[in-house]
């Protein structure tokens, strides 16, 4: 729920969020009423090669950096890990969507250059570490991963984004060897 409107408490989501989660619910809702599965971004896996790191996810729409819904985070939310401890990204780059005629959903990479190669037991972890700047949530993590819907809905004359946010995940590494 990191990307709904907090309250000045720093715990509590604002009505304005309790009204924009109704209405990704309701979206959900009526994707499932027509059978489908509700549009989401979908972690689908991760693997290294060397320093070179790449992640995979699927979503209704490529996907994007996005400081519009969440303030910049340190590394878009990402970190790498191992049982040596976590690693330094750099070059972080979206890759090129590219249309799953199966799925009908656009899968994008996510690439980086890690400072060393990968341990034992990698990690990949998305929104879990680091806080968005003006983020306000007493505890908690962000990231800047979102798919490129373009709807909004207006509340209270303010107008927010109906993008899919990229869910908080850890999961393992495929190190090629």
């Amino acid at each position: 729920m990191y990307r709904f409107p907090i309250g000045s408490d720093g715990v509590h989501l604002t009505a304005e969020a309790q009204y924009l989660k109704g209405v990704y619910h309701a979206r959900a809702a009526a994707a499932l009423a027509g059978g489908q599965l509700p549009p989401a971004i979908r972690w689908l896996g991760a693997q290294a090669d060397g320093t070179g790191f790449a992640v995979w996810a699927s979503a209704p729409t490529p996907l994007a950096f996005s400081t519009a819904i969440i303030g910049a985070t340190a590394n878009q939310g990402i970190k790498i890990v191992d049982d040596t401890g976590a690693l330094t990204l750099s070059a972080l780059s979206m890759g090129t969507a590219v249309l799953n005629p199966a799925s009908g959903q656009y899968e994008t990479p996510i690439a980086c250059t890690l400072n060393r190669a990968l341990g034992a037991n990698p990690r990949f972890r998305y929104a879990l570490d680091f806080a968005g700047s003006g983020y306000t949530v007493s505890s908690g993590a962000s990231g800047n991963v979102f798919d490129t819907t373009s709807d909004t809905v207006e509340i209270d004359g303010s107008s927010y984004s109906l993008a899919h946010a990229a869910p908080p995940t850890e999961m393992p590494v495929f190190v090629v060897e």
